[in-house]
């Protein structure tokens, strides 16, 4: 499954952005583009998450997965945007 999601820079002008995931147990993220730039305020990006699930062989705890992902700059602002994901196998 892959999904869209459009953000808006609240943070300074010229500011970078990196994913970082945490994947949920039996399941891939990709994250497109995993680095963001934006040169104004409240200019607007998009990227996509897509998930895959993993060999359904895999024994797991639970039938419901959890991670996160998070978009974080570096530098004086220090802005970071987390977004948890959670997946239930059926």
């Amino acid at each position: 499954m892959t999904y869209t999601r459009t953000v808006t820079n609240v943070g300074r002008p010229f500011s970078t952005y990196f994913s970082k995931v945490s994947s949920p147990e039996g399941v891939a993220v990709e994250v497109v583009p995993s680095v963001m730039r934006f040169k104004e305020v409240k200019e607007k990006a998009s990227y996509t998450v897509t998930f895959t699930r993993l060999d359904d062989n895999v024994t797991r705890s639970s039938n419901v997965g959890q991670g996160s992902l998070a978009w974080y700059s570096i530098g004086d602002d220090g802005y970071k945007v987390l977004s948890t994901i959670v997946v239930v196998f059926v």
